[in-house]
């Protein structure tokens, strides 16, 4: 019996033994994980790929995949982006206002 007794407090110290270290790896997962939080992502570089239904977000990371693959509205919408330039948005209103649109 006492044999039983030292093999469970083994098998306890090592479950406590490997929670102690996956505690001290998971600190570290969430400093780099509060590191990355810190650093913006450039909401200007995703892309939402529709596929017969299946939707994946992919992040641009060079220039030449930015202007090959523009956003479009709906991945501006979704990004919570201005989907109207200002500009043309504000030309609108004014003809609008002034009864010529």
């Amino acid at each position: 019996m006492s044999d039983m007794v030292q093999t469970r407090k083994a098998a306890q110290n090592a479950v406590n033994g490997a929670a102690r270290s996956s505690a001290v790896s998971t600190n570290t997962k969430s400093n780099y994980h509060i590191e990355l939080l810190d650093q913006k992502t450039d909401y200007s570089r995703w892309r939402l790929l529709d596929e017969q239904g299946r939707h994946t977000w992919h992040y641009l990371t060079t220039e030449e995949q930015v202007k090959a693959w523009p956003q479009t509205i709906a991945d501006k919408y979704h990004l919570g982006l201005p989907t109207v330039r200002y500009h043309a948005l504000q030309r609108k209103l004014s003809l609008t206002i002034l009864g010529l649109a």
